[in-house]
């Protein structure tokens, strides 16, 4: 098994798929699905920490790392449109507006989520909401590596089973904390992690013959579902076939590393852009319509050309940005974090 996570460019490329599925989805072209693109970065986050738990990581170096490479771009992004709105209001939706307060930008940068009008209210850039699932994943993994670092995935796992569990047995049930810690979306955090233990045991790429058909049938079950808008439980429509997903990538992880296709290391470098187009994408797609659909009329953007089109520009300027911006403020907030808080090999 490959420990590092650099090595493994199955991961990177469903990074790609899952962040071009979201930008999919929020163009509303028809037949609309893509949300499950959440699920599936989940997942991987599910993964990725238990990867790195394997790698014997400290509390303090975990911390680090994962502020690092959340926070500056989300800080920026949300600075940026928190700016907007108040130089020029008409070029942001009229509720986004609206409810822009100093207050409501605190909260997202600090990852607050907060309960108002019979809702989970989203933070002021309204894709940072899986962010607050993110970071409460990540503290749960911070405590666990702090007082049980050898038992770590097993506290991780009560701790996450806990949250979702406790607001359904408490007699006075607090909305907040039912629609919040009760979402099916913090269990996929734990598919994420078994999937690594199955990964952990190895043999996977004796199926790679089958893991192309396993893939593609794991994502057009979730897009059949999405678009036919199917009701039912989210953790088994789309985070289970997320994880069948995963695990099919995985499998052919031989192929994807010995590779020199062209088209495999473009896939792997979007993927690394990937959260910088997951964030950066919502201003790019009403952008694109505003001004290359409305106004200019080039495109049709609910037809294949436009629909193209805003994808591509997407996913170019999320890899400006990542290589311009996000690369930097990544390395340059390690560096400053490792500074004040001291530099641990572990």
């Amino acid at each position: 098994m490959k420990s590092s996570l650099n090595n493994l460019r199955s991961l990177q490329i469903l990074r790609m798929i899952a962040a071009t599925s979201v930008v999919y989805y929020h163009i509303y072209a028809q037949p609309n699905f893509g949300l499950f693109g959440v699920d599936i970065f989940f997942v991987l986050s599910g993964f990725v920490i238990a990867l790195i738990i394997q790698e014997q990581t400290s509390p303090k170096q975990f911390a680090i790392n994962r502020i690092s490479r959340i926070v500056p771009i989300y800080w920026i992004l949300t600075t940026f449109l928190f700016l907007l709105i108040y130089i020029y209001p008409p070029i942001v939706r009229k509720s986004t507006a609206e409810t822009a307060t100093f207050l409501l930008y605190l909260k997202s940068l600090f990852f607050i989520a907060y309960y108002d009008v019979g809702q989970v209210k989203p933070p002021l850039l309204r894709v940072g909401w899986t962010l607050n699932y993110e970071m409460f994943f990540y503290v749960s993994v911070w405590a666990s590596l702090l007082f049980f670092k050898k038992h770590a995935i097993k506290t991780i796992s009560i701790i996450i089973l806990g949250a979702y569990i406790a607001p359904l047995l408490i007699i006075n049930r607090n909305p907040f904390f039912i629609e919040f810690f009760s979402s099916h979306y913090i269990l996929e955090f734990l598919l994420g992690m078994l999937v690594f233990q199955i990964y952990k045991i190895g043999h996977l790429s004796i199926y790679s013959r089958f893991c192309p058909f396993i893939a593609i049938g794991s994502y057009t079950l979730m897009a059949f579902i999405d678009a036919n808008e199917i009701p039912g439980n989210r953790f088994l429509f789309f985070g289970i076939p997320s994880a069948t997903l995963l695990l099919a990538m995985l499998g052919n992880e031989n192929f994807y590393a010995k590779s020199s296709s062209k088209l495999i290391l473009a896939l792997t470098l979007m993927g690394d852009a990937s959260y910088a187009t997951y964030l950066s994408h919502f201003f790019l797609v009403e952008g694109f319509k505003r001004i290359t659909c409305e106004k200019l009329g080039l495109f049709d953007c609910y037809h294949l050309p436009g629909v193209l089109a805003i994808i591509l520009t997407c996913l170019i300027i999320g890899q400006l940005l990542y290589l311009l911006v996000d690369k930097a403020a990544h390395q340059e907030c390690k560096r400053l974090l490792n500074y004040l808080f001291g530099n641990s090999k572990n």
